[in-house]
């Protein structure tokens, strides 16, 4: 196949006008851009804008997916039907893992515990263990599945299916579609909002994108947007829905307060994917004809800069890290002087701070995005360990720091 051949309304107010008043510290954000014809990757240093490595992954590079943890960014490589991993640290491939048909697009769950990806010519989706980087399950599907995301808690892959006009909705717990919601004709992306109630799906021949309930899983409207819809992507506050419009080259800005288009951006050039900074002012489009990646700033819906890459950068998929290490923290503070345990934790976790003087231990917890979530205080006089419930914190992946006057330690941990 030919990847290229088809084509609550007070609440988010209120969460946007949180964000707004947010100050977030300057985050170190990457992407990694599939380049479809070079069958390369692109590492890009999203602060500077400058390609600083370009990897080698198989044939005909689409789908792409970080890791929320930023170590692994997981490739669908759509002509030899395999799934490249790939090591961000040392910056190249540690395994090549054989999927389906024509695999096309690809994303992970939230504790980074599995890959789903999409193969368009098997009608299947195959779910990677990632501890391991094998296939541990194949799941059929509608026709023609594409685009695939998965949902906060992680027991739930919404997948669009090009072919027959539908969205199949699959239990993890199961493996299995338990239903199938109609949409328009032609679906590639795939989106969720923010508080994991909405869904937003581009419909590439009606020229659409479907807004759908996920509590009861039906479609709300529909809003007409550009000519081709692809990749879309939403806003950190979820009150923004930014639709790549594959033909004629623009960015539809979709408001989910009025569910309508309030802006068109011109990038330049047919584009596939698209993605979003999680703390900065960017959104970032692979323009595949002309071989640069444009970033578009949010508050003027303008093209600020464009990066140069290698041939037919199509990025579709989340292709900008969002691992992110809590202000104050950095990568020599990750060690071992810290056990924690069980981990993967359910709501009761153990603490075993080692070399730690006597005196109050302080102990935060950071989510995958570097927000504080929990904080507590221990007396430490001599015990070897303390517990700290964490019922209260949803699946995912998470930060724990410990410190004691100078002495600070942090390690890494999932929620079940």
């Amino acid at each position: 196949m030919n990847v290229f051949s088809g084509r609550h309304q007070l609440l988010l107010l209120a969460v946007s006008a949180i964000f707004c008043l947010i100050s977030f510290p300057v985050w170190a954000q990457t992407a990694y851009v599939t380049n479809s014809i070079s069958n390369t990757v692109s590492v890009i240093d999203l602060n500077s804008n400058t390609v600083f490595d370009t990897i080698p992954v198989g044939l005909n590079p689409f789908g792409v997916a970080v890791t929320y943890d930023g170590s692994r960014v997981y490739v669908a490589n759509n002509d030899d039907n395999t799934v490249s991993v790939i090591n961000t640290t040392s910056g190249s491939v540690t395994a090549t893992i054989p999927v389906g048909v024509n695999p096309t697009g690809i994303a992970v769950s939230s504790d980074d515990l599995f890959a789903y990806v999409t193969n368009y010519s098997d009608n299947t989706v195959s779910m990677i263990e990632t501890s391991n980087n094998s296939v541990v399950n194949t799941i059929p599907v509608g026709i023609g599945p594409w685009g695939i995301v998965v949902s906060r808690s992680g027991t739930v892959l919404y997948v669009a299916n090009n072919t027959d006009g539908t969205v199949s909705v699959v239990s993890t717990i199961s493996n299995s579609v338990i239903t199938t919601i109609p949409v328009m004709t032609g679906p590639i992306g795939i989106a969720l909002s923010p508080l994991g109630s909405t869904m937003f799906v581009t419909n590439n021949t009606s020229n659409t994108v479907s807004i759908v309930d996920i509590n009861n899983n039906s479609v709300i409207t529909s809003v007409a947007v550009g000519t081709n819809p692809y990749g879309i992507v939403s806003s950190l506050g979820g009150d923004k829905i930014y639709v790549v419009n594959s033909t004629d080259s623009t960015v539809s800005v979709i408001d989910t307060l009025t569910n309508s288009v309030v802006a068109n951006v011109y990038v330049g050039s047919v584009s596939y994917g698209i993605s979003a900074e999680p703390f900065g002012s960017g959104i970032f489009v692979p323009n595949f004809s002309i071989n640069i990646v444009s970033e578009i700033d949010l508050l003027t819906n303008s093209v600020v800069a464009a990066i140069p890459v290698q041939s037919g950068p199509a990025g579709f998929g989340n292709f900008i890290s969002t691992y992110t290490l809590p202000l104050g923290l950095n990568e020599s503070m990750l060690n071992t002087n810290i056990e924690i345990y069980p981990n993967p934790v359910n709501d009761f976790i153990t603490i075993s701070p080692a070399n730690f003087p006597e005196g109050e231990i302080s102990v935060k917890i950071f989510d995958a995005i570097g927000k504080e979530v929990k904080q507590a205080f221990f007396t430490n006089s001599g015990e070897k360990e303390f517990g700290l419930s964490l019922s209260h914190l949803t699946s995912g992946f998470y930060f724990i720091k410990l410190q004691s006057g100078k002495i600070q330690v942090t390690s890494k941990f999932i929620k079940e």
